[in-house]
């Protein structure tokens, strides 16, 4: 793993591992034995897209603050 040098750095990881866990959610579904199963998995998937889109927003329309506190 690359170091984070600045915060789209580490959005842009972020953002990596939602689609990482949409696509893991999506196979899980495919593979569900049951339809309550799917669905759950499915809803997991509709969670995740969410959470991207929410990080691609923060990261396009600059939401942040830095502040100047120290993380230990």
């Amino acid at each position: 793993m690359k170091p984070f040098n600045t915060i789209d750095d580490v959005l842009d990881f972020a953002i990596e591992l939602e689609q990482k866990s949409i696509d893991f959610y999506k196979e899980l579904a495919q593979q569900a034995s049951s339809e309550d199963m799917q669905q759950t998995f499915l809803r997991f998937v509709e969670e995740e897209i969410k959470h991207k889109a929410k990080l691609i927003k923060v990261k396009e329309e600059k939401i942040f603050d830095i502040g100047t506190e120290k993380v230990k």
